[in-house]
């Protein structure tokens, strides 16, 4: 069996690149105004949309680096 040694490179860009785009940057100023008002269920909320975000975004990414590292061994 071929084993495939997959990139293993920090997944800090990665995290970075998943909140760097428009509507991570709409719910991040809408935590800061929640804070702001101290709307605390309301900026957890908030922050729970952004981890969620993050962690689809960095699923998505980890797919999608396999799949390159699949289709380079054929």
């Amino acid at each position: 069996m071929q084993r495939i040694a997959l990139d293993e490179a920090s997944r800090w860009p990665t995290v970075l690149r998943a909140v760097w785009a428009p509507i991570p940057w709409m719910l991040e100023a809408m935590f800061v105004l929640l804070l702001a008002l101290g709307d605390y269920a309301g900026m957890t909320t908030v922050a729970v949309l952004l981890a969620v975000n993050a962690a689809f975004g960095l699923g998505g990414e980890g797919c999608a680096r396999a799949l390159k590292v699949v289709s380079r061994a054929k």
